[in-house]
């Protein structure tokens, strides 16, 4: 039987870390330099664990997004508590 836990959240988790998130900051701080957009609204269209939009949440962004897989859906919902997703 396959596991339920998330691929990221194996792959990227850490003791020290106790997140997941962490690997997307430089993504998401690209992003916010580029756009020169310093606080706003961010949809994610397919936004998995949530990770991304988490990171946009703690930077004072509306985060919203969406995502098909019911399980991932779930954990952005019930473990990182977005309530956009």
């Amino acid at each position: 039987m396959p596991s339920t836990t998330p691929r990221l959240l194996e792959r990227t988790s850490t003791p020290t870390s106790g997140s997941h998130i962490g690997t997307y900051r430089e993504k998401v701080d690209f992003c916010i330099s580029k756009s020169g957009i310093a606080k706003g609204k961010v949809f994610d269209i397919g936004c998995g664990q949530g990770g991304v939009l988490k990171l946009f949440e703690q930077l004072d962004w509306e985060a919203h997004g969406v995502e098909p897989d019911p399980e991932l859906a779930r954990f952005a919902n019930h473990e990182l508590n977005l309530k956009g997703v």
